[in-house]
């Protein structure tokens, strides 16, 4: 059992490890994009403002929560609506 156990305990690790990483580097990609955000949680939450609305995203699990509406691969529909202004108008 304790083989078991230390390979949960390895992908348990390598899991916060991605997390951390995607942390970094989508905070790396909204500078990029010139998408205004606040740091909160100490980068587990983020709180944009696209097109003058609040967009709650955590990048660790890259999720975000838009008028009550959540979304999952959420990095993509971020950069979409903030490109294309005139089409979420």
């Amino acid at each position: 059992m304790s083989d078991m156990g230390e390979m949960f305990r390895d992908w348990d690790e390598i899991k916060k490890q991605e997390k951390e990483s995607r942390r970094i580097n989508y905070q790396e990609l909204l500078i990029a994009n010139e998408i205004p955000f606040v740091i909160k949680n100490g980068g587990a939450h983020l709180i944009l403002t696209i097109q003058g609305e609040r967009v709650d995203f955590w990048p660790g699990t890259n999720r975000a929560k838009h008028n009550d509406r959540y979304f999952y691969g959420a990095l993509n529909w971020i950069l979409k609506r903030n490109k294309c202004e005139e089409f979420y108008r």
